[in-house]
């Protein structure tokens, strides 16, 4: 747990940062500046895959039933 919350914390403020930044992209019209701007309209992207991989961080480690033999998760 000491990885995934911190990972699924910045997840969720890099898709929610970056949601922002296109919405301020779109509605300011301020195309001059675009170089330094199409960068950051990649940030929902990063955050939806940070979270993809803390959550498969999370399914991997978990451990084995013991009654079963089998993993804890379908």
């Amino acid at each position: 747990m000491l990885a995934v919350v911190p990972a699924g914390f910045v997840a969720i403020l890099l898709t929610v940062t970056g949601i922002q930044v296109i919405f301020e992209f779109m509605w300011s019209g301020d195309f001059e500046n675009w170089g330094g701007t199409t960068p950051l309209l990649l940030l929902p992207l990063w955050g939806i895959a940070l979270g993809a991989a803390a959550i498969s961080y999370y399914k991997r480690r978990q451990g084995h039933c013991r009654h079963c033999s089998e993993a804890d998760h379908p």
